[in-house]
């Protein structure tokens, strides 16, 4: 992930979110935490530029994003607000 620019849009968001990657990550997944670093969502991320995520079913608040390819992470924050 290094030199990789990762963006997270929108947020805040109401529930739909965009991953958008500067370049394609390989074997790369993400997680969705919550304040408490609780794992809420965990998936593999599809070797695209850009990937969606449709959080609508989890509550108003801040959240984390953590973005794992090989050995390095990004967390990047989240605020849901419908």
């Amino acid at each position: 992930l290094n030199g990789t620019r990762i963006l997270v849009e929108p947020t805040p968001s109401s529930g739909p979110l965009v991953l958008r990657f500067s370049e394609v990550l390989k074997n790369a997944s993400f997680q969705f935490l919550n304040l408490l670093g609780q794992i809420l969502q965990q998936e593999s991320l599809s070797s695209d530029f850009i990937t969606s995520l449709d959080l609508s079913n989890y509550p108003n608040g801040i959240y984390f994003i953590r973005i794992q390819a090989k050995r390095n992470s990004v967390t990047k924050k989240v605020i849901l607000q419908k």
